[in-house]
């Protein structure tokens, strides 16, 4: 039986990059993971952390990325299965590449099954398609909807890539017992090297920057909590909460409310920093990627940062108080 701190916590969800060993060495990887990749969290480290999770009141569920968490599939498993027994709801981000034999698909699904897995995530785009072929993917999608898991798809385009009709239609049957998001890809990691600029469609404006935290904070693999799992959040130091071997869980909500930068970020928006960045005379682009991108623009130029510190400090202070009062 799970024992709830009795205050609620902000926090919702916390994703675990268990690894950056991946079977894919994708050009647009945010945290360049590869088959060569080197780190990879203890189970012992892993299970503290769920246990702590489970004894917050507001956190119900965690889910294990990379990477790919089946390149490390035995700790997941245990790790699954811990969570589960604490009364947690677990999810598993893959790319799918363990679908290529049917036995052992659905015989690697049925053990995440049993050990209480509710829900899988694949990333399937033309990119991870040059290192898992279309066939081995949909046999890993049968393998999940054949346990009765829940299922959802993430597609990520560039200008020029097969759009999210052509990558769906590839998909089918197996897409349609399916939940899809599609996503631009964003300028970070390997992108930033290996990715034409041209490919990267901007379409959100950044005079309507918000950020659209929902709660769910990560754990890197480098050993850090991030305050979201962005693709972008190792990149932006304001979003580093500390290391996970040394801060607790139940502290994150603390550092989240006392660093003004971010309590002025989820309360007045990015729009507001976009605004003030622009008086100051600092450009910000019109148009970004995503909120996450105009985040990075303006979280990584510590310049900005040191100038707007007194007025963050005085916009985070006013807010408090207005909260204090009920406002």
């Amino acid at each position: 039986m799970r024992k709830a701190l009795s205050t609620k916590s902000v926090i919702s969800k916390i994703a675990i990059a268990m690894t950056d060993k991946c079977s894919a060495s994708c050009e647009m990887c945010c945290f360049k993971c590869s088959p060569e990749g080197k780190n990879t969290l203890s189970t012992d480290f892993m299970k503290d952390v769920i246990l702590q999770a489970s004894k917050i009141n507001g956190i119900q569920s965690i889910g294990f990325t990379g990477g790919d968490p089946f390149m490390v599939f035995d700790q997941l498993l245990e790790c699954s299965a811990y969570a589960h027994s604490l009364g947690l709801r677990v999810s598993v981000n893959t790319n799918g590449f363990w679908g290529k034999n049917e036995k052992r698909a659905f015989e690697l699904v049925g053990k995440l099954k049993e050990a209480g897995v509710e829900s899988m995530s694949f990333s399937a785009d033309h990119i991870h398609q040059e290192y898992v072929p279309i066939a081995d993917l949909k046999m890993a999608m049968r393998a999940v909807t054949a346990h009765n898991m829940l299922l959802d798809v993430t597609i990520m385009e560039t200008s020029t890539s097969e759009n999210i009709v052509r990558m769906t239609e590839a998909l089918r049957p197996e897409i349609y017992q399916s939940s899809i998001a599609n996503h631009p890809m964003l300028p970070a990691g390997n992108a930033l090297e290996k990715v034409k600029e041209g490919e990267f469609i901007r379409y959100f404006a950044s005079k309507a920057a918000y950020c659209p935290f929902f709660g769910m904070a990560s754990l890197n693999f480098d050993g850090n909590y991030y305050m979201c799992c962005s693709q972008f959040c190792r990149e932006i130091p304001p979003l580093n909460l500390g290391s996970a071997h040394e801060v607790k869980l139940a502290d994150l909500d603390r550092r989240i409310s006392s660093n003004d930068y971010l309590y002025v970020m989820l309360r007045r928006g990015l729009s507001w920093y976009v605004d003030l960045a622009g008086q100051l005379g600092y450009e910000i682009p019109q148009y970004l990627c995503s909120p996450c991108h105009c985040c990075y623009y303006v979280f990584r130029n510590e310049k900005l940062l040191d100038e707007i510190k007194e007025t963050v400090k005085n916009e985070a202070g006013r807010l408090r108080v207005s909260h204090l009062l009920g406002n």
